[in-house]
């Protein structure tokens, strides 16, 4: 048994009576493969809560923001002015109602000069992760810009 262990040792270039102090195995954690901190991501459940705290809404889901009528009333409390809600259907359900909420939304966004693109397709159909996504980059927008104080969400809805 200590031959053949002789006989590795030299076919791999180490002296047979290696007595050399082995350094411990490298972290796998380097510094360059940790992922850099983005955004924070905030649950499903924490999101509908915020919104509806924030609105004074009674949002089950997050799917419930899928007419675009939520994104309109968090843009007027990001950038008061920015879009007409007037023209807001808030019980959008049908596709050409929900498209037009949508194209208030990006007219708004444009006139905010906030260059967002809307994945207005998949926000329309309710999916659950465009929707999620969007109400992430919307709580995530609405943390980093501050936001007038005495906001009504209420009174917002009924203009």
């Amino acid at each position: 048994q200590n031959k053949a262990r002789e006989e590795s040792n030299s076919l791999s270039g180490k002296p047979a009576d290696d007595t050399r102090q082995r350094t411990p195995p490298r972290s796998t954690s380097h510094p360059m493969l940790q992922q850099t901190p983005g955004p924070k991501r905030h649950g499903r459940k924490e999101l509908v809560q915020w919104l509806n705290a924030t609105l004074a809404l009674d949002l089950q889901a997050v799917e419930d923001t899928r007419n675009g009528a939520v994104a309109c009333l968090l843009l007027d409390r990001a950038r008061p002015g920015s879009i007409d809600l007037s023209k807001v259907d808030w019980a959008a359900d049908a596709h050409a109602p929900v498209l037009r909420n949508y194209k208030l939304l990006q007219a708004g966004l444009a006139r905010a000069r906030v260059d967002r693109p809307v994945d207005v397709d998949g926000l329309a159909r309710g999916t659950h992760r465009a929707c999620l996504e969007f109400m992430q980059w919307f709580k995530g927008f609405l943390d980093r810009h501050a936001v007038a104080e005495g906001y009504d969400p209420v009174a917002a809805r009924s203009r």
